[in-house]
């Protein structure tokens, strides 16, 4: 016999709290609404229709597999970033709106810093920061790169199904612009490389520690080998006044200013018009606070 799709989600919500899901009724309805084809706005519509006892069956084998620690959005395969719908799988981390305040800053000066065309995206994911950037900011070029062949192929898929143009380049950051474009230079760089302490990884949730990609995660014993890598090597890859962005733990902005304010430039035009021996080749660093007021976003900019 039946139950009512009200019903049936009541259970799905009892089933996932008691698993520990903080979000249970959202994801109870996200999950039947996947497993349906069923727009979300259009669920209350089914409240009192009738579900028959096999759609039960297969409902509730899904809500396991999500009750046992599989993200949601491992499940249906997607995940909405800056208005946009991307695809997701676990060859890559899963964008988190804390993401979009990178963006959004990056999307601020784009549209201040009119010389701002060539635009890089470092460790690139699923694609979402540069093919956000790449729709939202008209007449730029944008080039995204990633280690992971596996990540690449979904931003790539990404890029297609958004109608996005961008240009993409599999290798370790910089090495994979050099293989590919030569001595390219760029008018901004992004990035939210890994920056997770290798010791932290293990207590993190379930959800994120068994299921999203490690290589996406792990940012080395203090979090910030990618950090010193990319703010050391950046210069070689930037314009001058280009900037680079990067989304940050919210205890990692001052270490991260350290680290820029200690690469020196070795350009005598910049130190000639400061006067002074030794120069830092940024700017001071921007530190940009998330909604939730956690230091989110850094932005250098590299001097003129």
């Amino acid at each position: 016999m039946g139950m009512l799709v009200r019903d049936v989600l009541a259970l799905g919500n009892k089933r996932l709290a008691e698993a520990g899901i903080e979000s249970s009724k959202y994801d109870a309805e996200e999950l039947y609404c996947f497993m349906n084809g069923l727009e979300r706005g259009r669920l209350f519509m089914e409240w009192a229709r009738e579900v028959d006892d096999k759609s039960i069956e297969e409902y509730f084998n899904v809500l396991d597999v999500r009750a046992g620690g599989r993200p949601l959005q491992y499940i249906t395969g997607h995940q909405e970033f800056m208005g946009f719908d991307f695809k997701v799988n676990e060859s890559v981390l899963i964008p988190r709106q804390d993401t979009e305040v990178l963006v959004s800053e990056a999307l601020a000066i784009i549209e201040k810093d009119k010389k701002i065309k060539k635009i890089m995206d470092l460790c690139t994911g699923s694609g979402a920061i540069g093919i956000s950037v790449a729709k939202l900011a008209g007449g730029t070029s944008v080039t995204a790169t990633d280690i992971s062949t596996e990540a690449l192929a979904v931003a790539e898929c990404n890029a297609k199904t958004l109608g996005a143009k961008v240009n993409f380049a599999q290798g370790d950051l910089f090495e994979a612009v050099k293989k590919r474009f030569g001595k390219a230079t760029f008018d901004m760089i992004i990035s939210n490389p890994p920056y997770i302490r290798s010791d932290v990884i293990g207590t993190l949730m379930t959800e994120v520690k068994d299921h999203e990609p490690r290589l996406a995660l792990d940012g080395g014993d203090d979090g910030l080998d990618f950090y010193r890598r990319i703010i050391e090597e950046a210069p070689m890859h930037l314009n001058e006044g280009g900037w680079l962005l990067f989304e940050i733990g919210h205890d990692q902005a001052e270490d991260l200013a350290e680290i820029a304010a200690a690469v020196k430039t070795t350009e005598k035009k910049a130190r000639k018009k400061s006067g002074a021996e030794e120069l830092s080749v940024y700017e001071p660093a921007k530190i940009v606070k998330d909604l939730a007021g956690l230091d989110r976003v850094v932005i250098l900019k590299k001097r003129v």
